[in-house]
């Protein structure tokens, strides 16, 4: 056993002074100023030689992880889009010690790095995708604060934004006065909001839909009533706040049907809603075409 492993150290340390040829993947250090660009896609971190040199060098560069990264200088990192096997033969033998490079197998190193600007945003919010619901009403305008953002990051996506950012509500049925933050954010992580989250109140009531019936009056018609409209009132559909409807009264709305508007063709008015209360909405009238009657 011992002229066993005499034997086998005397040909290991033997074996180790001795020239090989191998083939490494090397590690990539960049060198550039970083606060004024953004790495858009990952830098590559190996670049794949051949090289030669004695053993003891190849065992340290493979096996005891001591060898050092090329550092690759970029003067202008965004005008840089690729390295060839060119470029890089003469940076990594500069700065290979110890070993001899035979060939750079690796053909191309991509790099994609941009300028980092910056943005000015409006937040808002699309009113007619707030998920109210469907008995509820905004009573107040939408308020969101901060209203502006700024966004940093890669020239080519910074320059692709909206002016506008629209809030995405992720609730439904809403049935309350609303005050909630709401995260600034994008599809990509290179782009970075200052601040990052808002906050968007607005008010909330209980609306109901109602009827009333009120009268026509009748406008530009004869004294002798040869001409006259076949229905006299009118059915008025609305929607009110739930603690307005019992203040709500017929003497508040005024329609009127006149004469001049007449349709020949099949003797026929549209009402004319002249007056109603400002507190009602989404006003509807039935029906919503009046005949006239002609004496005998």
């Amino acid at each position: 056993m011992l002229s066993i492993t005499v034997a086998t150290v005397f040909w290991f340390f033997n074996a180790l002074n001795k020239n090989y040829s191998t083939r490494l993947n090397y590690p990539l250090d960049f060198s550039f100023q970083r606060d004024s660009v953004v790495v858009v896609d990952r830098l590559p971190d190996r670049v794949l030689v051949d090289v030669s040199g004695g053993g003891w060098n190849l065992m340290r560069k493979t096996f005891l992880l001591s060898a050092g990264a090329v550092l690759i200088e970029l003067d202008n990192p965004t005008e840089i889009k690729f390295l060839t096997r060119a470029t890089l033969l003469p940076m990594i033998t500069e700065q290979l010690s110890g070993l001899s490079l035979d060939f750079v197998v690796t053909d191309t190193v991509f790099i994609n790095i941009e300028p980092k600007i910056s943005k000015g945003l409006m937040v808002a919010v699309d009113s007619l995708t707030v998920p109210m619901d469907e008995d509820y009403r905004m009573i107040s305008p939408i308020r969101i604060r901060p209203d502006s953002i700024l966004v940093v990051g890669p020239k080519s996506m910074i320059d692709t934004l909206n002016p506008i950012y629209l809030v995405r509500f992720d609730e439904s049925d809403i049935s309350s006065d609303y005050n909630e933050e709401f995260d600034i954010e994008f599809s990509s992580n290179l782009v970075r909001p200052l601040p990052d989250e808002v906050n968007v109140r607005f008010d909330v009531a209980e609306f109901n839909r109602s009827q009333i019936t009120v009268p026509i009056e009748s406008t530009n018609f004869p004294d002798d009533y040869s001409i006259s409209l076949k229905d006299t009132i009118v059915n008025i559909y609305f929607t009110v706040r739930n603690k307005d409807l019992n203040k709500v009264n017929a003497d508040e709305f005024s329609v009127t049907a006149d004469l001049t508007m007449i349709n020949k063709s099949d003797s026929t008015i549209p009402p004319i809603l002249i007056a109603f209360p400002s507190y009602v909405m989404e006003i509807q009238l039935e029906p919503d075409t009046l005949t006239v009657e002609y004496a005998r």
